[in-house]
């Protein structure tokens, strides 16, 4: 409970109760319910004797990937594939690999799992860990390609060359504006595959995660400047964003065209 207190050196995003002469007040940003899970592992998080279990239960969410995966008609999906050198020795691994055995198609998928961001500055630093995820998927690809390491399939499956692969990162929340730096690879969210279901193959889910379904500006939602008026002759002027389809997914406008 202290850790959520305010006081000297702490940062609002992680402090969010008020101690107020036996009174307790609690900042209003708890009103939504998706920020109180956030902030509370932020705030265990700024405890370094405390990290290594909250890494480790977020390690556990990202197994939702493979069982969402699994529920593609005809797809096989193996999770922490190694990857080896020449010589044998384990050099990394692959963190979610699906097969459709029908279409020779797979999609290899290097998952992160941040804690959710509330802010922007948590959103640009979640931007740069899907920049970074990209960069250590393109190497390990690279090396791949080249014949310079192997990765470890199931051993019903065919050899990786004969697999047509589809690469990318995977995130929990966070979809990203900016392009990868890898070439033919993309970032997608757990929060967006699972609202395009049903998928009916895995051809179909890389062609939506290559060219993803999002809302468009004056269609599904608008910008306006806001002012508003402060004590005395000062006001503050901002961008305000107003939702037209407060219910929108990918799922639905796929079908609405």
């Amino acid at each position: 409970m202290h850790r959520l207190m305010a006081g000297p050196g702490k940062s609002m995003r992680t402090a969010i109760l008020i101690p107020n002469s036996g009174l307790i007040t609690v900042l209003p940003l708890v009103m939504f319910p998706r920020a109180i899970d956030a902030i509370v592992l932020r705030t265990a998080a700024s405890d370094p004797a405390r990290y290594g279990p909250i890494g480790k239960r977020q390690g556990e969410r990202a197994k939702v990937w493979g069982r969402w995966l699994r529920e593609i008609p005809g797809v096989k999906v193996t999770e922490g594939a190694k990857v080896r050198n020449l010589k044998g020795q384990t050099v990394g691994d692959l963190d979610v690999v699906a097969f459709d055995p029908a279409s020779r198609k797979g999609l290899i998928l290097e998952i992160k799992w941040p804690i959710d961001a509330l802010t922007l500055a948590e959103t640009s630093k979640t931007d740069q860990t899907i920049v970074l995820a990209s960069a250590q998927l393109g190497k390990v690809r690279s090396s791949l390609v080249a014949g310079d390491v192997r990765a470890k399939l199931p051993p019903d499956w065919p050899t990786f060359d004969e697999i047509d692969w589809a690469w990318g990162v995977g995130m929990p929340q966070q979809l990203t504006p900016r392009p990868m730096p890898e070439p033919d690879m993309f970032a997608t969210s757990f929060r967006y595959v699972s609202n395009l279901s049903p998928v009916n193959s895995l051809t179909e889910l890389i062609a939506l995660l290559k060219n993803p379904i999002v809302p468009e500006l004056n269609r599904h939602y608008q910008i306006r400047n806001v002012t508003i008026p402060l004590q005395g002759r000062y006001s503050v002027r901002v961008e305000r964003l107003e939702c037209k389809e407060i219910y929108w997914s990918p799922a639905v406008d796929a079908k609405s065209g």
